[in-house]
């Protein structure tokens, strides 16, 4: 069974791969330290474990 933990990972870069989000929103750095790694909005590297939750919101504030 796959965990929540590797389901956000796999949200995130479908969302990346669809074209969802601007790569200078959200970027996909790699393993680093043995954990999926982010560049959120060209300034913020963060890891997998400290992202909480991940929501795709269109231009109407709803859930995709």
């Amino acid at each position: 069974m796959i965990s929540y933990k590797e389901l956000r990972h796999l949200r995130m870069l479908a969302a990346i791969r669809e074209g969802y989000l601007p790569e200078d929103q959200l970027k996909y750095l790699g393993m680093i330290d043995g954990e999926h790694t982010y560049l959120i909005d060209n300034k913020h590297v963060v890891k997998l474990d400290e992202i909480v939750d991940f929501e795709e919101i269109n231009d109407q504030g709803e859930t995709i």
